[in-house]
């Protein structure tokens, strides 16, 4: 026998489970369409069987049978929230007797349609309305809001609230997974931070190979380097005047005379620094054809560019 054959026989007896005695010994129009319909979807037809129940249903709108029908048509055609939708409709006018068993059924439909897989029929007896009808609104709407989410606190946040939900399973999978990828997306950015940043061998310094990109006056400079995070630090600063001399590369012949491990944006000129000059300014660094000068700038609103530095070994040495 098929997969397919096994889940239609499968899926008959469910349904089946739901109908037992519900007929009266005359059969009517209505009860026709309905047994028309498990006779096509016994053999395979679920459009048949799924034209069956609607036409059931136009026929009487306040019996269950016909959306059970048209549910399990629907859930077999693999169109689950459809079939969630039928199954729902069905419980809202079936006896207490058969509300567990479609519950059931509508539960399979909401993790299909949610992306989980189809869970193996049970041999047992089937749950109880009272743990069935846990499956509630509030959790298939809070589900339906995190279940593309990349955030494993949005899953964990799920299970706290329904540890033993219908969606239990599959968010503890997507709680996994999202860990995993939120670890390879902090091990990426911690490369590409290692890849921005540059450890003087001497001074233990560790700068930024780039500055900041735009000009900007001294306080906007200081709050640059200060809101900086890399490599999980936050310590990072202006450098001083005797710092930025360092950076110096006295021998080289390239542009800014500054060390070849700095790219320095276009139309960088001058960087700040945070020792005081004097009269309220604050000497800055000026490249130049004949070397790196560093000067006195009283005008902190003059806008220049700046490098931001941190102690490697996260003292507060130059602060």
């Amino acid at each position: 026998m098929t997969v397919r054959r096994l889940l239609s026989v499968i899926l008959i007896y469910a349904l089946a489970a739901c109908w037992t005695c519900a007929w009266g010994q005359t059969t009517s129009g209505y009860d026709s369409f309905v047994q028309k319909g498990k006779t096509e979807l016994r053999a395979g037809n679920a459009d048949q069987a799924l034209a069956a129940g609607e036409q059931a249903i136009k026929l009487d709108a306040t019996r269950w049978e016909g959306y059970a029908l048209a549910g399990g048509s629907l859930m077999h055609l693999k169109r689950y929230q459809e079939a969630a939708d039928d199954f729902n409709e069905a419980l809202k006018r079936a006896p207490q007797a058969k509300q567990a068993a479609l519950i059931d059924l509508r539960r399979q439909c909401l993790l299909n349609a949610a992306g989980g897989a189809t869970p193996s029929p049970s041999p047992g007896p089937s749950p109880s309305p009272a743990a069935a009808g846990t499956v509630t609104q509030a959790e298939i709407v809070l589900w339906e809001s995190i279940k593309n989410s990349k955030k494993p606190s949005d899953f964990q946040a799920y299970l706290n609230q329904y540890p033993k939900g219908a969606f239990a399973e599959l968010a503890q999978r997507r709680l996994a997974q999202t860990k995993a990828e939120e670890q390879a997306r902090i091990q990426e950015q911690q490369e590409r931070d290692r890849d921005a940043v540059w450890t003087d061998p001497n001074s233990r310094l560790m700068w930024t190979r780039q500055d900041n990109g735009t000009d900007v006056g001294w306080n906007q400079a200081l709050s640059y380097c200060q809101q900086l995070r890399l490599l999980g630090s936050s310590d990072w600063r202006v450098p001083t005047f005797d710092e930025l001399k360092q950076i110096h590369a006295k021998s080289w012949t390239g542009h800014g005379k500054i060390k070849p491990e700095f790219h320095l944006s276009d139309g960088a000129g001058a960087l700040w620094t945070s020792s005081h000059a004097g009269l309220g300014g604050y000497f800055s660094g000026r490249l130049s054809q004949s070397g790196y000068l560093i000067y006195p700038e009283p005008n902190k609103a003059n806008g220049m560019r700046t490098l931001c530095v941190r102690n490697a070994d996260g003292s507060d040495a130059g602060k």
